[in-house]
């Protein structure tokens, strides 16, 4: 199971009055702010409703930027969760329904095309993954069941021929074919 980065971040209270008060025992309602050591910038900023996580959860870099953005309902990641990159750019999309990573994960090279797309059930890998090249090319499909590769995997060169395809059952490879430039299977 995959541990969502907003959860092991290490943040720092500056706030002694916060720092005493654990807002899941006491029904804290409102925005509890944690700093770097300087005590001057925000590291994140996390809302609360009756003490639960209720809101957009932010965590910052130290230049001020955005790192990440989590969307929380009843003390849940629920909404599509944003990771961005030191000079603002979204690196990746993270769909959650009340905890659970469920939905298509998108990644981002650095100049916003697609790197990657991963289908998600209840935090385990079910459905098709996909990765691409820098030039937006297709690099690889793969089916997935329960978190093993499990049908056809594809792989493709940067101009998009097949390069060769690969049968999974149940994580294991059972076959493999290749294919040279001009798409003739190699034997």
């Amino acid at each position: 199971m995959r541990v969502p980065l907003f959860s092991i971040v290490p943040l720092f209270i500056s706030s002694i009055a916060v720092a005493q008060t654990n807002p899941t025992e006491t029904n804290y309602t409102g925005v509890i702010k944690q700093y770097f050591y300087d005590g001057k910038r925000i590291r994140s900023e996390t809302p609360y409703l009756k003490g639960e996580k209720n809101g957009v959860v932010k965590v910052y870099y130290e230049n001020g930027k955005v790192f990440s953005e989590t969307p929380f309902t009843h003390g849940r990641a629920d909404g599509a969760a944003k990771e961005y990159s030191k000079s603002g750019k979204v690196e990746k999309v993270t769909p959650y329904n009340m905890g659970y990573e469920t939905g298509t994960e998108k990644g981002y090279y650095e100049n916003g095309t697609l790197e990657y797309t991963h289908d998600y059930v209840e935090n385990v890998l079910t459905g098709v993954s996909r990765e691409y090249y820098r030039n937006g090319i297709m690099m690889s499909e793969a089916l997935y069941k329960d978190g093993e590769k499990d049908g056809i995997e594809s792989v493709y060169d940067e101009d998009g021929k097949l390069k060769s395809e690969t049968i999974y059952k149940e994580g294991k490879a059972l076959s493999t074919r290749h294919f040279d430039k001009n798409g003739k299977e190699i034997k």
